[in-house]
């Protein structure tokens, strides 16, 4: 106990790593043969426990010989790993373990012979049946067969063509003198029915102007008269204000 508080004084801790301070090809003074094969492998690569693994030497007795070098400044502890890996003499190689010999071969044991199977008797060859003549007609001679029937064929009805759509009338000019004579029968019917209905008239009206404008042609403005004649009459009118409207209209297109 009381060599190690003094070698603790200089070495610190087991794992710091020694280098030797010595030039290349100086020779160390007053050391002993231990220490000069210590310092041949002191290069900053291994730490003081790694060492005593390496000479295999009680970790003591490599701390005292360290102590000796570091007070003689042969050696100089660091806390990091520097230098090379070192060569080791051949008195500490590592020595590899023996090969284990390969176990003894067993023989293979001789497989029991098995007697030969006795020779089987040949199975006698059992009789093909005779096959029976099949009589086929002569040769162009027609088969009776059961006759076809024909199923009747069903008559489908022709499609009837849709009716041609009246030509849509897209003249500026006639479109023009549509809306005029629209806007004629919307005047004309307002002049007859009461100022209630007067709205009634104009809902109508726009409603033509826009269906002409489209290219319905005449046929919107026909419309246009029907729709305020039973406008008048769903909406309650006197049947003498209705009998008016009417001769009105009519005059309009008789003219």
């Amino acid at each position: 106990m009381d060599e190690w508080r003094v070698i603790s004084q200089k070495i610190t801790s087991l794992d710091l790593y020694p280098v030797s301070t010595l030039l290349p090809g100086e020779a160390p003074q007053g050391v002993n043969p231990r220490q000069v094969k210590l310092l041949n492998l002191i290069t900053g690569w291994y730490t003081v426990s790694e060492l005593a693994e390496v000479v295999q030497k009680p970790v003591l007795t490599v701390a005292k010989d360290l102590y000796d070098l570091v007070m003689g400044g042969t050696v100089v502890l660091k806390g990091v790993r520097s230098g090379r890996r070192p060569e080791l003499p051949a008195d500490l190689q590592p020595t590899a373990p023996a090969a284990p010999e390969p176990a003894p071969r067993m023989p293979e044991p001789i497989a029991a012979l098995e007697p030969a199977p006795p020779d089987e008797p040949a199975l006698a060859a059992a009789p093909v049946p005779a096959i029976a003549p099949v009589s086929l007609p002569p040769q162009g001679f027609p088969v009776a067969t059961d006759p076809v029937e024909v199923p009747p064929t069903v008559p489908m009805p022709t499609p009837q063509s849709a009716p041609a759509a009246a030509p849509a009338v897209l003249d500026p000019a006639k479109i023009t003198r549509l809306v005029a004579f629209a806007q004629r029968i919307g005047s004309t019917a307002r002049g007859v029915l009461p100022a209630q209905h007067h709205g009634l008239v104009n809902a109508l009206l726009t409603d033509a102007t826009v269906k002409v404008n489209a290219g319905e042609g005449p046929e919107a403005v026909k419309n246009l008269a029907l729709a305020i004649s039973r406008g008048a009459v769903d909406a309650g009118c006197d049947n003498e204000v209705v009998k008016n409207l009417n001769a009105q209209l009519k005059s309009l297109f008789s003219r």
